[in-house]
């Protein structure tokens, strides 16, 4: 029996992506949408990996939230609030060290693989934090010693120090997910684009990279019923197009730019439905402090006064976006109340470049994503920083290559980057940040490669901080370092917005992200 999600389909079939097929797609998915048994939703990128210990983005956690089971699950309303899922109970003891599990019954992998089990929850967590499986998101699970399998379907998670995150921002979101330990270790440990066996309440039958992907219900599944028989994701990279898409009634549910916030608000019509929060996005100009061009701390410096951040916003948002003070929003401990730099200084920036020696200016490059916001963000600094004699050239990427520029195991590539700007999520606990630009992060996700002693203690000490006021104080202070090292010009913690149609009933996780399989008719 095949033993992939996709089975019964050729590979030449998944990898389909004519004309043709895009025409008929269109028909098809109007006239099943009045039926109300597809729900189309868009995707803001490919898929580069469904392994849930080397994914990149949030169409991934989309994708696997549809075919693989978590622990406990957000409630869907837009909070942090959750419920058992897979787990029919998850019990604290042991004063937050342990964590007791037992899974439901009748939860059964593809591919007769069986039913889901206490050894694949130990197997997903623990190749986590493997030194030798090297998994970028090992710090989500930096607390978890082990887990101990004690029945077919019950186990006990054991930390090294009480983690209250990892019930609210780990378990049932991106690394929480559950994979196969059997079909993970034939399939040769670790997968792409091919999830080696689902257990969730959607699979994929269909895949046309850079356009679509179809998910139909698992008729496997029994925990409930999805009250969608199909759903497809649309790949539209921009959020210009992603809202053209749903004004032309292509899509029912996608995020939309926050300068169309307004127009949504302001004049839509009665069908569609508007959501909006202060966003767990961060927003940031970053800098490549081992870039020879970098390397002096007074020209970073100078690159944060010439920057006027309200202008940036103004340009790129309107009115929807404020000034970050740092990467946590204002919803969270560890928010600072203000910048070490207020506002714009131009004579202060000119004199930091003659004390670094620049007379006549210099050129640096500034890569970004081809998309229409962060190229007007692009050009907007780009402007700013010829005030002060600096010369850029803006450079825009694609996201399969752009998300690789900074890594060390994707090439050189690094060596090269000098500005970068860069929008990553965030769960719902300030750990989530930090945890990037630390110095073992140097060279994966720590683009701007800056190493402090005083950020790793403080990280690992805020994560198992049980006084709020002390974590709260630790957090500010790792953001004064990021701003006093000249490497960072935070931008705004981007608003999450989303419309859908009002005959949806969406869940939503506290980012405003879709849990499809929990989706409602209105």
């Amino acid at each position: 029996m095949d033993k992939t999600p996709f089975a019964g389909m050729s590979r030449r079939r998944l990898i389909c992506t004519t004309a043709a097929a895009g025409l008929t797609s269109v028909a098809a998915r109007q006239s099943r949408a009045q039926l109300g048994d597809r729900l189309s939703l868009r995707a803001e990128r490919d898929i580069e990996t469904l392994d849930p210990a080397y994914f990149t983005g949030s169409i991934e956690e989309l994708i696997l939230s549809c075919t693989l089971v978590t622990l406990n699950r957000y409630v869907g309303n837009g909070t942090t609030a959750w419920e058992p899922y897979a787990a029919k109970s998850l019990t604290v003891t042991d004063n937050g060290r342990a964590i007791l599990f037992e899974l439901h019954d009748g939860i059964v992998w593809s591919g007769d693989y069986g039913p889901l089990t206490a050894e694949d929850v130990k197997f997903s967590f623990e190749r986590l934090i493997d030194p030798e499986a090297a998994s970028p998101w090992a710090g989500d699970f930096a607390q978890l010693d082990h887990v101990e399998v004690t029945g077919l379907r019950s186990g006990i998670l054991h930390l090294k120090n009480p983690f209250a995150p990892l019930l609210t921002s780990v378990l049932p979101w991106y690394t929480g997910h559950i994979v196969c330990k059997q079909a993970v270790e034939e399939f040769g440990d670790r997968f792409t684009v091919e999830l080696p066996a689902v257990c969730g309440p959607y699979r994929i039958i269909e895949w046309e990279p850079k356009q679509r992907i179809l998910l139909e219900r698992n008729p496997d599944w029994t925990l409930f019923d999805p009250v969608y028989e199909e759903a497809e994701l649309l790949i539209v990279e921009d959020e210009k197009l992603a809202e053209l898409a749903y004004d032309a009634g292509e899509v029912d549910f996608t995020t939309i730019d926050p300068y169309s916030l307004e127009r949504y608000t302001g004049s839509r019509s009665p069908e569609t439905m508007v959501r909006h929060q202060e966003g767990l996005n961060y927003v940031w100009l970053g800098m490549n402090v081992e870039n020879p061009a970098l390397q002096d701390i007074n020209r970073r410096r100078a690159i944060q006064y010439a920057i006027d951040v309200d202008d940036i916003l103004m340009a790129v948002y309107g009115n929807a976006a404020k000034r970050a003070t740092g990467f946590i929003p204002t919803t969270m401990i560890g928010h600072r109340e203000r910048n070490t730099i207020p506002k714009p200084d131009l004579e202060r920036a000119r004199n930091l470049l003659s004390e670094a020696g620049v007379s006549d200016g210099f050129s640096l490059t500034l890569s970004c994503l081809n998309t229409t916001r962060f190229q007007t963000m692009a050009q907007v600094i780009q402007s700013q920083l010829s005030m002060v004699g600096i010369e850029v050239e803006v450079i825009a990427y694609d996201p399969g290559v752009f998300w690789n520029l900074g890594l060390e195991s994707e090439g050189d590539d690094w060596k090269e980057l000098q500005l970068v700007l860069q929008r990553w999520g965030m769960g719902t606990d300030p750990y989530e940040p930090t945890q990037w630009q630390t110095c073992d992060q140097v060279g994966v996700w720590n683009w701007q490669r800056f190493c402090s002693e005083e950020i790793d203690q403080l990280h690992h000490r805020a994560m198992i901080e049980a006084d709020g006021e002390k974590r709260d104080d630790m957090y500010r202070r790792i953001q004064d370092i990021w701003e006093e090292s000249g490497a960072y010009v935070f931008i705004t913690n981007e608003p999450d917005v989303v419309v859908y149609r009002d005959s949806i009933d969406p869940s939503l996780r506290p980012d405003l992200t879709p849990h499809l399989p929990f989706f409602k008719h209105a």
